[in-house]
């Protein structure tokens, strides 16, 4: 196994996700959602704010038979589902978020 350090922009990211281009194995990773409403209002609140956060770790592997590219999450699925999740504009930041509080994304200054 390989191991390469790099970054991707979050956009990036999201759109992976959204396009099944990223996928959770569910043979080795828990349930997706098990944070809490103020565990994923603050997680975003560290993005917002430019904070840094833990790795989120991928595989990438190439499917012989189609000749695609396929990631899996590692680690980070709370993470990459919260961020999805925000991006969808499905919650909207708690008041641990002390200058988002109450904003969905949507509702983000650019």
């Amino acid at each position: 196994m390989k191991i390469i350090r790099n970054t991707k922009p979050i956009a990036d990211l999201y759109k992976d996700m959204k396009s099944g281009n990223m996928t959770i194995n569910k043979e080795y990773q828990r349930s997706s959602g098990l944070w809490p409403g103020n565990a994923r209002s603050f997680f975003i609140d560290t993005i917002l704010n430019d904070y840094p956060f833990p790795k989120i770790v991928l595989w990438q592997v190439v499917d012989l038979r189609t000749k695609q590219t396929r990631t899996e999450i590692i680690d980070g699925q709370q993470r990459m589902t919260t961020i999805r999740d925000y991006m969808d504009n499905k919650f909207k930041l708690s008041s641990v978020s002390k200058e988002f509080a109450g904003f969905y994304y949507d509702d983000l200054p650019e």
